[in-house]
């Protein structure tokens, strides 16, 4: 069933149900326009502001949204990526076909599927997210991106436990833990970008690589390998290696199953209990009452000026 109506605005409530609507030419919906399992096509149509999509089913034409852009009910796809600085809520399941950008806000919590989601808006909520993200603004979202994770700018906040079953690279920006936990393949950290962590507990359960600026000031763990080619301002534990080739300096206690150390380590009066700590770099302290729990196996330069207290000490040829 097609209708072909010649409107250009809509002020009242267009229900499409299970049919196919076709409204020509461009057009403006100021009131609500609901679809449970139809197909609406035609020109252009721009959601204004205040006003509501919602339902589920195929939306063909392109659209603003300038309101809000619901998908409830069950699958709601869009054959072109929606424009506009509206608001999107996932309620079940968002189906946009190709890559697509929000300069709006994305509220998640269901599944967004499709194309590439590149975020120059705000996307927050939970749930699943299977594209590929590609953040340029403000992330705060506490689910699951069945993906990678690209971030150039912009902001991305852990609101809750989150995974992420591709690699996570944050450029440009920062990540910050806020205390949660985050599953992933392997996080890198360069260029610009920077991670963060003020609330204790926060996890980095894979592999990590910074090469940029980590600067934690609460107890944060890491479960996987860690690479530092950067700046490391660390409090906490690593249960597992850390190669260090950059900077690693304490800002309070912290435990480290192995240390590989080519580039310093600043005790910075703190106390370091550790496994195997192999040091062909440089271990420095310059505040008093710096503690290292663990034997040093030294095959390069020690250099502290305030009193500090060590286990064995191993001079390496």
């Amino acid at each position: 069933f097609r209708r072909v109506l010649f409107r250009s605005i809509n002020s009242g409530t267009i229900n499409v149900g299970a049919n196919a609507l076709t409204i020509a030419p461009a057009w403006a919906n100021n009131g609500s326009v609901q679809i449970s399992g139809g197909v609406l096509a035609g020109g252009t149509v721009t959601n204004s502001p205040g006003k509501s999509f919602s339902g589920f089913g195929t939306i063909s034409n392109s659209i603003v949204n300038l309101g809000t852009l619901t998908a409830t009910g069950g699958v709601l796809t869009l054959v072109n990526g929606p424009t506009g600085n509206g608001t999107v809520v996932v309620l079940n399941v968002f189906n946009v076909l190709p890559a697509w950008t929000n300069t709006g806000m994305v509220t998640n919590a269901g599944t967004i599927v499709g194309g590439t989601l590149t975020n120059a808006g705000t996307l927050n909520g939970a749930g699943f997210i299977n594209p590929a993200v590609v953040n340029q603004g403000r992330v705060d979202f506490g689910g699951t991106i069945s993906n990678n994770f690209a971030q150039s700018a912009g902001s991305f906040t852990l609101s809750g436990n989150a995974t992420i079953t591709g690699n996570a690279t944050v450029s440009g920006g920062a990540l910050d833990l806020t205390g949660n936990k985050l599953t992933n393949a392997l996080l890198v950290v360069d260029g610009t970008g920077a991670l963060t962590n003020a609330v204790a507990g926060g996890t980095v359960y894979g592999a990590f690589s910074n090469a940029s600026v980590v600067s934690v000031t609460a107890d944060t763990y890491f479960n996987g390998a860690v690479t530092n080619t950067g700046a490391l301002f660390y409090r906490g534990a690593i249960s597992n290696v850390l190669a260090n080739a950059g900077s690693l300096t304490l800002n309070n206690a912290a435990t480290i199953s192995t240390l590989l150390n080519t580039g310093t380590v600043n005790l910075n009066g703190q106390t370091l209990t550790n496994g195997a700590f192999v040091n062909a770099g440089t271990l420095t302290n310059a505040v008093a009452g710096a503690t290292v729990n663990g034997s040093v196996s030294n095959a390069a330069t020690i250099n502290v000026t305030a009193p500090h207290f060590c286990g064995l000490i191993t001079t390496m040829a």
